[in-house]
Parts: C-alpha cells; sequence; structure tokens
C-alpha cells in the first residue's frame, strides 16, 4: 500500500482527535436578542477541553470577534456587543483554528429612554460616587448629598434636579452641565476624574439630560435579582475569566448590565478584578470570591486555583462532599 494516502489518513485522524479533545463555546446557545440602540451584551467565550484533567480556558480577551452583516453590531476586543442599527447578522469568535457562530437579531433602532433608577443611579454607584467617603455619606461632599449606594433613588433625582436650584445640569448643553464636568475632571473635583470623557457611561448621563431628566413613572420595571455567569471556575495560575451579569426585573424582563455592575475581591492577592468583571487569578493556590452588586441585589463568583502538585494516596470519597473536596486539591 502506498505511504503516501497513510500518512494523509493518519494526518486526518489527529486532526479530528484534535477537534474533539477542545471546543468552543459562548455562554449559552440561545441566539442572543437585543432590542434598542445602545443595548450591551457581554460575551463569554470558553474553550472546554475534553482531555481529564484540564480545566476550561476563558478566551474572551483573546479570541477575534467578527459581524456579517458588519453594520448592525459592533464588538469590542474585551467581547463586548453593541447595538449600531436594527437588523439580523451573525457574530463569529475565532481562535485559532477554533471558530464559533451565533445569530444577532435588534430589534429596533430606536433610543430607549433612559431609567434613572436602572441607568443613571447604577453609573454613580460604579464609580463610587454615592459611597459612604463621597457624596453618599450623611452629610454629603461639598454641598452635594447622594443616597448611600443609591438606594433612595426618589431622593437622588431632588439632589441633582432641584438643590441648589438646579445648578448641577445645564440642559441646554449637557456637555458643560457642573456634574459631567466635575465627573470627567475638567474642572476641580476633590474626588479626581471618575469617568471618562465619551465613554458608553459618559454617554449615557449625556442621553439623560438631552432627554429631559426623565424620572422613572410610579410603575416601572425593578430589578428582582441578578445572576453571574460563570458561578464557579477551577482556573490555572495567572488566567483570566470574564464575567456576564444579568438583571431579572419585575415584568419578568432580563438585560445585561456587565458593564453597570460592581465588582470586588474579597482576596486580591489570589484574584482580582476590572470594573468591566474581568477576573485575573494570582498563583497561590485556594479560592477567592468575586461578589458582583447591582442596586441593592448581589451574586457571587467564586473562583478556586487547585494546589497543581500530585496529591497521593487520597481515601475513596465516602460521599459528594469528598468528591467536591478532592476535585479542589
Amino acid at each position: 500500500m502506498p505511504k503516501l494516502p497513510i500518512i494523509a489518513a493518519f494526518a486526518l485522524f489527529l486532526s479530528c482527535a484534535s477537534a474533539q479533545s477542545s471546543n468552543l463555546a459562548f455562554e449559552n446557545s440561545s441566539p442572543i436578542t437585543l432590542k434598542h440602540l445602545h443595548d450591551t451584551h457581554q460575551i463569554v467565550l470558553t474553550q472546554e477541553s475534553q482531555s481529564p484533567g484540564q480545566t476550561p480556558t476563558d478566551l474572551t480577551h483573546i479570541a477575534t470577534y467578527t459581524s456579517d452583516p458588519p453594520n448592525i453590531i459592533t464588538v469590542s476586543p474585551s467581547g463586548l456587543v453593541t447595538v449600531l442599527t436594527a437588523g439580523e447578522t451573525t457574530l463569529t469568535a475565532t481562535h485559532g483554528e477554533l471558530s464559533i457562530s451565533k445569530p444577532i437579531k435588534v430589534a429596533s433602532a430606536e433610543t430607549t429612554a433612559i431609567s434613572f433608577t436602572n441607568d443613571f443611579v447604577p453609573v454613580l454607584s460604579k464609580y463610587g460616587c454615592n459611597g459612604g467617603g463621597c457624596h453618599g455619606k450623611a452629610a454629603g461632599q461639598n454641598g452635594f448629598k447622594l443616597s448611600l449606594f443609591g438606594y433612595e433613588p426618589w431622593n437622588d433625582y431632588n439632589y441633582l434636579v432641584r438643590d441648589s436650584r438646579g445648578r448641577r445640569i445645564f440642559r441646554a448643553a449637557p456637555e458643560h452641565s457642573l456634574l459631567v464636568l466635575k465627573a470627567t475632571g475638567e474642572i476641580p473635583h476633590q474626588g479626581g476624574s471618575r469617568l471618562e470623557k465619551n465613554s458608553p457611561d459618559y454617554q449615557a448621563i449625556i442621553r439623560w439630560i438631552k432627554q429631559g431628566l426623565p424620572n422613572d413613572p410610579k410603575e416601572f420595571p425593578k430589578a428582582t435579582s441578578i445572576s453571574v455567569y460563570p458561578k464557579e471556575r477551577l482556573t490555572q495560575p495567572n488566567s483570566q475569566q470574564q464575567l456576564r451579569v444579568t438583571a431579572h426585573f419585575s415584568d419578568n424582563s432580563t438585560r445585561d448590565i456587565s458593564h453597570l455592575a460592581q465588582y470586588e475581591s474579597n482576596d486580591e492577592e489570589r484574584a482580582s478584578v476590572t470594573m468591566d468583571g474581568r477576573v485575573t487569578m494570582g498563583d497561590i493556590p485556594g479560592s477567592a470570591s468575586i461578589m458582583i452588586r447591582f442596586q441593592e441585589h448581589v451574586d457571587v463568583f467564586r473562583a478556586i486555583l487547585p494546589l497543581g502538585a500530585p496529591v497521593e494516596n487520597l481515601p475513596q470519597p465516602a460521599n459528594f462532599v469528598d468528591q467536591h473536596i478532592f476535585t479542589q486539591l
């Protein structure tokens, strides 16, 4: 038998074996549906290994993203999908020879009204404006007071719009509002520059002012809980994991709030986290928790870094608790 077909068959076998040993997966298999202009969706891309002892690898920040047609959405290098216009497109994520696609539908190109409670106040919370060391303390800061952590948005609306004869908002030129100029550090601010000019959060504040400072009606969808994906991961030293956070509302709707949630690690040496929910592991074995907060709702992501050395002579697990512990060694 000629050698060439044998070599070709062997190469094909290796290729198939490699393809079967790992594959890419999005955070879920369902198509993405976005409703309005400026809506966002945080992608979480995972390389799942079929090999024993191999942990999943997060590829969200190192994959390449394209969409076809390309004018419906934008995708940032960190995997954040943002709506440009209405229509349907296909998102493809590629890493090396692996790729995966997902359909995306955008229902409308209209800009929805900014919710003061669900959109505006979370921006203040995200940048610490209403924290206990800033405007959220009992006496406020430099004559400007906010409710602690935004727990009383009805009062925050009055503080912003009506206090001091509304001097913090300049409706004719939103970019020149005192609130905006201080947050971006364009005029002296004891808290320093907190908000990047022209960032999505900056633009959300500008849109709220341009829309006429809308307050929420008496009956509006309120957040009832939040959920983070993934909930737990076995990781490797110095690896990364992107988090995706979903808010569940009283009208049974859901919304991606990954860009609005607050993230906090209980152990910075084992796991640090950025404002956009990217977790970076250290090299100290053990576990760390990332607390995610949105309004008064909380969820937790748990990262586990195994010892990384063979653990011999383990007893036979007597129950599922033993099995869970042994997998972390």
